[in-house]
């Protein structure tokens, strides 16, 4: 079998997912000293994921001349990833150790230098609206055209993502589903695991797949150019 990148890709996260689980169940004073704390194993690789792909998507805007659409495209994508990033390390406020004042003391239920923490228009809700858009454009829509043949969405080629990449987009919806299961509230039924946060496991995997997306749409530019 090839090691593509899109199966290497897979497999690191894969095993990360693994690993995180496995570490939680068997070791749990392990797992929440150097794996789940804001300075953790998890965070710090959501962290990694997130510059890679943003050196990507600036390496690309830098390197190559496309039509405007394509430009206007990695632009935001670029803006979406510095944004993302910041918000992760609460702007510098995780590695420089400072206390939140003022605005976000008052607004921020972590007392973080973020946004997400203190509305869930700028946590939840676009992160479900990121959600349905991967499950939709990353699962659906290349397993239905390599069925059928056909396309669901009328968009640009290079834009949409590649059947490679499904596994790990499956990866990032089975991350979140023991959220939703504990959700319902079924009685007998609970996928907890002490100390383990499903919802920061399958933001690296989301961050993973960012890496993936942005790798197909170089070789897709790349192709389109060629032609």
């Amino acid at each position: 079998m090839k090691l593509t990148v899109a199966l290497s890709l897979f497999l690191l996260g894969l095993l990360a997912m693994v690993t995180d689980i496995t570490v939680a169940l068997c070791c749990p004073e392990t797992y929440q000293l150097y794996m789940a704390s804001e300075l953790g194993v998890i965070e710090n690789l959501q962290v990694l994921a997130l510059v890679s792909a943003l050196l990507l998507n600036l390496w690309l805007l830098a390197t190559r001349k496309y039509p405007l659409l394509v430009k206007v495209w990695l632009g935001v994508f670029a803006l979406g990833l510095v944004f993302v990033l910041g918000e992760e390390i609460s702007w510098g406020q995780h590695y420089m150790g400072w206390e939140a004042e003022g605005w976000f003391a008052a607004r921020n239920d972590q007392s973080e230098t973020n946004l997400h923490n203190t509305s869930s228009w700028l946590d939840q809700k676009p992160r479900a609206l990121l959600l349905i858009s991967l499950y939709l454009g990353g699962i659906i829509a290349p397993l239905w055209e390599a069925k059928r043949g056909t396309r669901i969405f009328n968009l640009p080629q290079w834009f949409m993502p590649v059947l490679a990449n499904v596994p790990l987009a499956v990866l990032v919806f089975l991350a979140g589903v023991p959220k939703y299961v504990n959700k319902l509230g079924i009685e007998g039924v609970s996928l907890d695991i002490h100390g383990l946060r499903f919802s920061e496991m399958q933001e690296l995997l989301l961050y993973i797949y960012f890496v993936a997306y942005l790798v197909d749409l170089a070789k897709a530019l790349k192709v389109s150019r060629t032609k």
